[in-house]
């Protein structure tokens, strides 16, 4: 392995197999139990889809008040003391 390790570059497809299976005999499996691996993996799969979901909606906020032209630069535009003032003075407000 050492030789692996000396030659060379090891950005190519060949060179990363014979590293992965050298190493692959240090790499021992370990159980987590079925209920827990699939509950982190439905947790982190909502963080995603939660951080995407907030990011499309801070976008279309952004360009409502764009549109009417409406200044809104920054990341005040968000916050409960802004958004309220901002939204009774333009001419969206309902």
């Amino acid at each position: 392995m050492n030789s692996l390790l000396k030659s060379g570059n090891k950005s190519d497809a060949i060179d990363a197999r014979k590293l992965a299976s050298c190493y692959a005999r240090y790499v021992v499996a370990v159980y987590h139990g079925e209920k827990s691996a699939m509950e982190v993996q439905h947790l982190a799969r909502s963080y995603a889809l939660l951080t995407e979901d907030t990011t499309r909606v801070m976008a279309r906020i952004k360009a409502i008040f764009r549109g009417q032209a409406i200044s809104c630069a920054g990341q005040k535009l968000y916050g409960h003391k802004h958004r309220t003032s901002i939204w009774s003075n333009s001419a969206l407000a309902l």
